[in-house]
Formats: structure tokens, sequence, C-alpha cells
């Protein structure tokens, strides 16, 4: 019995080395340490401006404040990434849910194709850690959507400043 536990030792201390050289050496490699992300936000007068912003949708992130700023503006639309079940809890201003991981690929780019073309959409998700958001933002931005913004604190920020969360 103790020799299968030294063989079981030997498995996962080999197979560890090697999942951490490969991470080292992959392009593509995962952080042995959590960082947490320096979101900073696009400037007031990029944004507020009339100037078409050209930069990728991940180089475009909103602000709370920003938020607040834009929540009863008619040429802004922003667009829910979490899921159905989430969204008919809350969300923020006149919100459309579009959850990117859905069963129905089809479903999902049909309606992609019914958001306005000349409004500004700002993407959120539960914010922080979520990629969802980004996912949506990456797949609205191939479709064209290049007024595409992303609210990094999401829904988790907006609830807790607006005392819809315990904190």
């Amino acid at each position: 019995m103790k020799y299968i536990y030294k063989e079981i030792f030997w498995i996962v201390i080999l197979a560890s080395s090697f999942g951490i050289v490969y991470n080292l050496i992959s392009e593509k490699s995962i952080p042995l340490i959590y960082v947490k992300a320096n979101v900073k936000p696009i400037s007031d007068s990029l944004l507020f401006g009339n100037k078409e912003i050209k930069d990728e949708y991940f180089d475009k992130v909103v602000s709370y404040e920003q938020i607040i700023k834009l929540l009863d503006k008619k040429d802004v639309q922003f667009v829910d990434a979490r899921s159905p079940e989430q969204f008919a809890e809350g969300r923020i201003g006149n919100a459309v849910n579009l959850f990117p991981l859905a069963d129905n690929q089809d479903e999902l780019l049909t309606r992609v194709n019914e958001l306005p073309h000349d409004k500004i959409l700002i993407v959120y998700c539960d914010g922080g850690d979520c990629d969802l958001s980004h996912e949506l933002a990456k797949i609205l931005f191939q479709f064209g959507y290049k007024q595409t913004f992303l609210y990094h604190g999401g829904w988790e920020e907006w609830s807790k400043k607006k005392g819809l969360k315990k904190q």
C-alpha cells in the first residue's frame, strides 16, 4: 500500500511540474499569482466628444461616474451580459440582456443585429473578474459596433453604490 502512495505522489509532482513548465513557456500563460487589473477609464473628453473612437473594444472602459452621466442619454444603450435570471433581478438603465454563452448562438447573433448602430453601447456583467462583458464587447466590435464601451465595475459596483446590495 505504501508503494501506491509513493507512485501517486510522484505522478502528481511530475504532472504539476510539467504543467508549470508548459505554462511558463506558453504564449497564453496563466499568472501563478493573481494580480488585480488596473483599469483606467476613458477620458470624458473622448467619451462625450463628437469624435468616433477607433480603439479596440478592450481599451474603452467607463467608470461609475461616467455611467451616471450617460444614464439618461437617448443615444446610449446599456447591454447586460449576465444570465437572464440575474437580469430579471435588476439592471442598469435601459439595458437589454444578451447572454453570450447561451446555447443558441443563432439567437445571440440575431439579437446582436437588432442593436442600434447609431448608439453608444455600454456592456457590463457582474463586474471585476467577470469576463462575459469582455466576450460580448468583442462580438459587438466584430459586428461593427465601434462605439462599444465596457463598464468594468459592472452590476457589483452599481448595486453597491446604489444601495441595492449589502456590502
